[in-house]
């Protein structure tokens, strides 16, 4: 069998935030370094990435912050660097590094090919002429979930043979089946009583309150609420604060725990016994793709991503903001002996990292034939 080649790949992140995206990025690197391909991470001085990959000391380099549009002359300089280090493939995730990375590829003569991988979803009309000039400097567009390819097809005028669909690579952590009660035991969690695990940033988007409403609705002192996760630093929305008056007003301390931010989240997910996910609009959902691959329970909100992954009957569904809905749901789980909906592990093999790394060289390989 002929070998695949391997490439030389940049993964530029320029962005000041933290969270999955940038985290996405990181990974989605150094699962390809450790395939055997050449990497190359860049990232903005003084970032949360540059920290992050500083305390892992995992090899990066430190650019300028870039603008959002037409920012040539950041382009250009990036496009030397790139040149120097033999880079075949630009790689971003990020809506806001899509104008340099296509400036890039003008400058090399479409000789470094230029790649997206979508992680948030394109609801509104991208078909302005700039945009369209833009993403045709694109080797490939790819979207997670088939709802967001459909958004590309009908929202952009990107040439459809390089709209592809790679679904997320999810940590092999998840996969594992490792012994609950004795998790439990380690982590300090309750037992005996059903855990339902909130996984995620504490914010408003997340919409914690919900679960906290449902469980007004229930008062079951057999289920426990555990909200995985915290308040992104000096928010402005003090939303975690609106959490805790709500759990002190409604006497919830003794249904709700709160574990702040954890490094093992996978221990956390195989310790639960379902895993609740209430933001209203999740674009793909790494929390509920986590859950599936760890076998897991998952009630969901009826809209995005969430959707099409729990819809094929892999979960529960209830609408957005429907406290009493969600809590007939929890209440359908109170016995243990009720929770018998396990994903089928073959259908979430497509997104362990080995078959998503196969799939993204597969693309590069295809790209080098487009002009």
């Amino acid at each position: 069998m002929q070998e695949k080649p391997s490439f030389r790949l940049a993964y530029l992140i320029g962005s000041s935030g933290w969270g999955g995206l940038e985290m996405n990025q990181i990974h989605n690197a150094e699962w390809m370094r450790a395939r055997g391909h050449e990497v190359l991470i860049l990232c903005v001085k003084n970032s949360p990435a540059s920290a992050y990959l500083a305390k892992k000391n995992t090899p990066h380099l430190l650019i300028p912050k870039h603008g959002n549009h037409f920012d040539l002359w950041r382009a250009f300089s990036l496009w030397r660097l790139l040149k120097r280090a033999q880079i075949q493939h630009l790689i971003v995730r990020s809506v806001f590094d899509m104008s340099i990375a296509a400036s890039v590829c003008f400058f090399s003569r479409k000789k470094i090919k230029a790649h997206y991988f979508m992680e948030m979803q394109l609801s509104s009309n991208k078909k302005q002429w700039f945009r369209t000039m833009r993403y045709r400097y694109f080797s490939s567009w790819n979207s997670p979930l088939a709802y967001m390819k459909e958004q590309v097809e009908q929202h952009t005028h990107m040439p459809h043979e390089r709209i592809h669909q790679i679904p997320s690579a999810v940590n092999d952590a998840f996969y594992e089946r490792p012994n609950q009660h004795q998790l439990r035991k380690e982590l300090g969690l309750p037992e005996q009583q059903l855990l339902i695990g909130l996984f995620g940033r504490i914010d408003r988007k997340k919409n914690q309150l919900i679960a906290l409403k449902a469980l007004c609705e229930m008062n079951d002192p057999n289920l426990i609420l555990l909200i995985i996760g915290q308040e992104t630093p000096n928010d402005p929305q003090e939303y975690l604060s609106e959490l805790q008056a709500f759990i002190k007003t409604h006497q919830l301390a003794s249904f709700v725990k709160f574990t702040g931010h954890v490094e093992d989240v996978s221990a956390y997910m195989h310790a639960v016994d379902a895993c609740l996910i209430t933001s209203s609009n999740e674009s793909v959902g790494m929390v509920t793709l986590e859950a599936l691959a760890a076998g897991k329970t998952v009630i969901g909100t009826n809209s995005g991503g969430t959707k099409e992954l729990l819809g094929n009957g892999n979960g529960f569904l209830f609408d957005p903001n429907d406290s009493i809905q969600l809590a007939s749901i929890l209440s359908g789980l109170k016995n243990k002996s009720n929770i018998t909906l396990e994903t089928n592990a073959s259908e979430m093999d497509k997104n362990r990292i080995e078959a998503v790394c196969e799939q993204v060289e597969n693309l590069l390989l295809l790209s080098s034939r487009i002009a």
